[in-house]
């Protein structure tokens, strides 16, 4: 009887540490029902399939959004940080993938921790960077946190907002979503040239950050450089312009 309770508890020991060894995927790690959007793996250190490095930004730390394309349309996305010289060789195109990485939670948002005894492999190079998401909701939702997403025919109708006063608020059709420029790399200060009270866009890209400071509960779209605005056509504006001329004299008449 003891060898028999003895075999089973090697046998289940040999699977809890197969189970263990295995790498997750980031949609294992981003999905969530919980409506404070945490990970069920957070605090926990595992192996992790990574993906493709669509951004890399140096600030106080390297920080590396990270992309996986079996999940276009959301959990599809993560943050990996580092403070040291980790990720200096990385570029945006690697598909990269992490063992013993420290999975946290960083006001509001799942993000990969490299810590001591963390290592990052480059399994490849070179790889597709995705589209960006068209949002039709009327905001942001926690699937799309570290995701690349677009809003379309928008208008800069607010501007100083949120925890840091540097976030802008676009409306159109569908709703209202703030972005940010911090992570702009041809901003020159807390907004990029483009940005301004009333300005009008075919559409502006950026990744999404969840923000949780305070009082502060919010998602920002960080735009990353110029060509993540899409400003009108001259020839547009100017028929909109005539057709709003127009409309202005029928109304007169």
């Amino acid at each position: 009887m003891k060898k028999i309770l003895l075999i089973s508890t090697i046998i289940v020991s040999m699977f809890a540490l197969a189970a263990k060894a295995m790498p997750i995927s980031i949609y294992d790690i981003q999905y969530t029902t919980d409506v404070s959007g945490d990970s069920p793996y957070a605090d926990q250190t595992v192996d992790c399939d990574g993906g493709i490095v669509l951004n890399k930004w140096v600030g106080g730390s390297t920080k590396l959004t990270l992309y996986d394309p079996a999940n276009t349309t959301g959990w599809g996305g993560i943050i990996a940080k580092a403070f040291g010289g980790e990720f200096d060789s990385i570029q945006s195109g690697d598909w990269v993938s992490f063992t013993n990485i420290l999975i946290e939670e960083r006001s509001g948002n799942t993000q990969l921790s490299f810590e001591t005894g963390s290592t990052i492999n480059v399994d490849s190079t070179g790889n597709t960077l995705p589209e960006a998401i068209e949002i039709t909701l009327s905001s942001f939702a926690e699937q799309y946190e570290s995701m690349k997403v677009k809003v379309s025919d928008v208008e800069i109708t607010d501007m100083d907002l949120g925890k840091y006063g540097d976030n802008y608020n676009l409306n159109n059709i569908n709703g209202n979503y703030w972005a940010g420029d911090y992570m702009n790399t041809d901003a020159g200060g807390p907004y990029h040239s483009l940005v301004g009270l009333g300005a009008e866009f075919d559409s502006i890209s950026g990744i999404i950050e969840h923000k949780i400071s305070d009082s502060w509960d919010y998602y920002q779209m960080l735009t990353t450089e110029t060509a993540d605005f899409v400003v009108p056509e001259p020839a547009t504006i100017a028929l909109l312009a005539a057709g709003a001329a127009i409309f202005r004299k029928r109304r007169n008449t």
